[in-house]
């Protein structure tokens, strides 16, 4: 892939639109220090060429705006959701970021075992937050831990980072 982005409007539709977008989301997520995530969706991006699943088939011939619809991180979300279920083991060795596989081969491996499953994920957008969007929270908790914060409290949220806050002992940060 060069690194020049695909020229693509909010609104384009069409294989070529699907295309770019898939195209435009690799480059995005490696420029933004997200390579497992762009390693998902070039993987992705290959089955397109020759669909050969319902899953493929319906994301090629997608009817709707892809880069308006999130199309690549709502397949990438479904992925992801197998590798957490632990339904997909193949994928451990991507979400590893390990090198020296072949990443297009397990992809359509999982997207062929796991169909059922994944049609779904394309019918809406991806929730897309990430732990690090929460680092002011944690310096929040981090100053309330020197006030004399309880070890045990309830955490309300309003939901803006879809619950991503209320799971603290899921992530940490490493303060060098």
């Amino acid at each position: 892939m060069s690194e020049r982005y695909r020229p693509i409007e909010l609104g384009d539709t069409g294989a070529d639109a699907v295309r770019a977008a898939f195209y435009n989301q690799v480059l995005y997520c490696r420029a933004n220090d997200a390579p497992v995530t762009a390693r998902i969706v070039a993987a992705l991006a290959t089955l397109l060429d020759a669909p050969a699943t319902g899953f493929a088939r319906r994301i090629a011939e997608w009817p709707g705006a892809p880069l308006a619809d999130a199309l690549p991180l709502r397949a990438a979300g479904g992925l992801h959701a197998l590798h957490l279920a632990g339904v997909a083991h193949e994928l451990a060795p991507i979400y590893a970021d390990a090198d020296g596989i072949n990443d297009t081969a397990i992809v359509a491996g999982v997207v062929r075992r796991h169909e059922a499953t994944l049609l779904p994920w394309l019918d809406g957008p991806p929730q897309t937050n990430e732990a690090g969007r929460s680092s002011s929270f944690i310096a929040a908790m981090l100053w309330l831990t020197e006030q004399g914060l309880p070890p045990q409290f309830q955490c309300l949220e309003i939901g803006s980072s879809a619950g991503i806050n209320l799971m603290l002992a899921r992530y940490h940060y490493d303060l060098a």
